[in-house]
């Protein structure tokens, strides 16, 4: 079942902005990648992964496996860039 949870932000009474924590398909190329190289391609923030049926909280450097199931947050707005970005492939170095 796919999950999606949105939320709005406020400061001050006023609205900031609303966040949706989905989980993300990936390009299997993306195995082997640090999720900040994920966030960074796709302007998305990983939010955790579940990965053999456990949530991992990742850092920075966490790499991507093979059967994890990746959660971002990304504006409400961004989310179909967001998922394009993620079915590519990453972005080569150089």
């Amino acid at each position: 079942a796919r999950t999606r949870a949105t939320f709005s932000a406020t400061a001050s009474g006023e609205s900031t902005g609303t966040v949706a924590i989905l989980p993300l398909p990936v390009n299997e190329e993306w195995v082997g990648h640090p999720v900040r190289e994920l966030e960074a391609a796709t302007g998305s923030r990983v939010a955790f992964i579940v990965r053999f049926g456990t949530g991992v909280l990742p850092r920075a450097e966490t790499f991507i496996q093979a059967e994890d199931t990746i959660y971002v947050a990304a504006v409400s707005g961004t989310v179909s860039d967001v998922t394009s970005a993620a079915a590519g492939p990453p972005p080569q170095e150089g």
